[in-house]
């Protein structure tokens, strides 16, 4: 993607999303979200996606016996570019994820 070029309209997340998501965590309630903001950040926030999407993908391609990309791709991906910290948070919540549809699978049985 070329400087300044705009990401296709399908792509984007929602603007109601991105909009509640940033109200969410405005340290000051009295704070609005701008029109430009929320734009921004919808921008920002699918080139995230797709940084992480290929790098992930890049790690599953070397296995070529795989179709799918895991959860594990995604973590790596995190690490490779410089968000372990939160590789760490989100592999917790993955494991405890599983544990949970474990539990719940167990007592459906």
């Amino acid at each position: 993607m070329e400087t300044g070029e705009r990401f296709p309209e399908q792509y984007l997340l929602p603007v109601s999303v991105v909009s509640r998501v940033m109200k969410g965590h405005f340290v000051r309630q009295d704070l609005k979200a701008g029109a430009e903001s929320v734009e921004l950040m919808r921008h920002v926030l699918t080139e995230f996606l797709c940084f992480v999407a290929s790098e992930a993908t890049a790690r599953a391609r070397k296995d070529k016996s795989r179709k799918t990309l895991q959860a594990e791709d995604v973590l790596f991906a995190l690490k490779r570019l410089g968000f372990g910290d939160y590789g760490e948070l989100l592999a917790a919540f993955l494991d405890k994820s599983r544990r949970e549809a474990a539990a719940e699978a167990e007592g459906v049985e």
